[in-house]
């Protein structure tokens, strides 16, 4: 099989990409009309009565001209840069210590490193909310219901996944390069820093992003450590006032914000890894072009 035929891929049957495309209709199709009601030209947020921006900025009601949801919108962002920070920068240490861990102790630690990942996030939220609250020894006693606590609910049920990004990344690349690296005369702190860190930073980019869309987007296990309305995020403010017969357009741009900041994480996540594994795919394709040659 030639790169060219790898990469022209496989045609999926006609019945099975309509049920494909009709499924990716059923879920968008809600989330794309939310939008659009952002942009009504009336407080009506189920009939459409002409296009305006007045949801958005240039009113008291609007979005960026309310106090409790540029509130909201800070507030999110701020807990996403944390957790996104402290998650990145754990989950990257943890991988590169399980990896090297070998004997009885390896398996343990790769469980417990799932627990957050494989538990429901409401057990997980109500068991940091009790650990926080009634557990008076250090280290629970110093974190206080609020931005603190958050903080460390997010970055517990996030680091996991950064764990396994890296994780999958230190499998592909292997030992080799590292003990290259040593071969040719690199202490164990240049080998790792220089070489082998270096090559995980594809990988540390798309953790980061991962990070920050399930920040920004969480609203279990930031609602249950919220302390007063100081601490309400976008999710929760959404999940408050959905519902209100007061509501305006103004909380579908909110909506709006939030989905649009999670899909560009997302997809700056994609194109991130792309970017910095490239080389490697080009290299990798004459590699298998000059084996199949010969």
């Amino acid at each position: 099989m030639t790169t060219d035929s790898k990469r022209k891929g496989i045609r999926l049957p006609r019945p099975l990409a309509i049920f494909v495309w009709a499924y990716m209709v059923w879920n968008l199709l809600p989330v794309v009309a939310a939008m659009a009601f952002s942009f009504n030209a009336t407080r009506s947020r189920s009939q459409w009565q002409g296009f305006s921006t007045q949801w958005w900025s240039g009113t008291p009601l609007s979005l960026f001209d309310n106090e409790e949801y540029t509130a909201a919108l800070k507030h999110s962002l701020e807990l996403a840069a944390m957790t996104t920070v402290i998650s990145t920068v754990l989950g990257t240490l943890l991988a590169l210590v399980v990896t090297r861990i070998r004997g009885v102790a390896k398996r343990p630690v790769n469980f417990i490193l799932m627990i957050p990942i494989v538990t429901p996030e409401l057990i997980l939220a109500v068991g940091l909310y009790l650990s926080l609250t009634f557990i008076t020894v250090w280290p629970f006693s110093v974190v206080e219901l609020g931005t603190p606590a958050q903080v460390v609910g997010q970055v517990t049920y996030t680091v996991g996944f950064v764990v396994v990004i890296i994780r999958g990344r230190i499998a592909v690349l292997g030992d080799g390069l590292e003990a290259a690296a040593r071969d040719l005369g690199a202490g164990p702190i240049a080998a790792l820093v220089l070489v082998l860190f270096r090559l995980l930073m594809p990988a540390v980019l798309v953790g980061a992003m991962i990070s920050f869309a399930f920040s920004i987007d969480n609203f279990v296990i930031t609602q249950y450590l919220s302390s007063d309305s100081s601490t309400v995020s976008i999710p929760m403010y959404l999940y408050t006032n959905a519902r209100g017969g007061n509501t305006t357009p103004a909380l579908n741009a909110l909506a709006t914000v939030l989905v649009v900041t999670t899909l560009l994480a997302v997809a700056l996540a994609s194109l991130l890894y792309r970017w910095a594994t490239r080389r490697e795919s080009v290299a990798s394709d004459v590699t298998g072009t000059v084996a199949l040659s010969a």
